[in-house]
């Protein structure tokens, strides 16, 4: 057996499968960032938060109906709790094209 098989082994034993992947899932995210996202940037200093939702292709974000139900539920919350709200959906189609900007 490998070493790597052997510590994913140990691990799983020890923290448990779920945790596991989650914690994998992390490390995959944080790679995965890093290639479009630079930290050494400074970070944008806004009076309070604007919620962006962002569908660009970079990862697979699900069919249109599920893109769609994300983006009205993110809608929703900010509405019910006064916050900006922005969308980038420009994969596939541009948004713009079949909805009116508020």
């Amino acid at each position: 057996m490998q070493i790597k098989s052997k510590i994913t082994r140990i691990l799983k034993f020890a923290i448990g499968d779920i945790n596991y992947g989650i914690i994998v899932s992390k490390i995959k995210n944080r790679k995965y960032f890093q290639k479009h996202y630079s930290g050494s940037v400074a970070r944008a200093a806004n009076a309070e938060p604007i919620f962006i939702y962002i569908a660009d292709g970079r990862v697979n974000h699900g069919g249109l109906a599920d893109r769609l139900r994300g983006l009205v539920s993110l809608f929703d919350y900010c509405q019910m709790k006064g916050l900006q709200f922005k969308a980038n959906f420009n994969d596939y189609f541009v948004l713009k094209s079949y909805l009116i900007e508020n």
